[in-house]
């Protein structure tokens, strides 16, 4: 294991990547990585940095809690992987 421990990290964060991408272009509406997000509507360039600021806080928060961030039950998966065991 210590031996490809390298290689394993670089796996796993590659799989990660593709993760957050895939989960982003599907909040976002996005059919290809060329293709304009339709289901938010980002600030123009010409808004105010408040507006951006929130809409960055809001909406890319959301997509954080969503899809990156794992609130994991760890007693509910214990006992489940206990059960499975039996």
């Amino acid at each position: 294991m210590k031996k490809n421990y390298s290689g394993a990290e670089a796996l796993i964060l590659q799989v990660s990547r593709a993760y957050i991408c895939e989960a982003f272009m599907t909040w976002a509406g996005m059919d290809s990585l060329h293709s304009v997000p339709t289901s938010h509507i980002v600030p123009k360039k010409s808004a105010a940095q408040e507006e951006k600021t929130a809409y960055i806080e809001e909406q890319i928060g959301a997509f954080v809690d969503k899809y990156c961030l794992l609130n994991a039950d760890v007693e509910q998966m214990w006992t489940l992987s206990e059960s499975q065991r039996r």
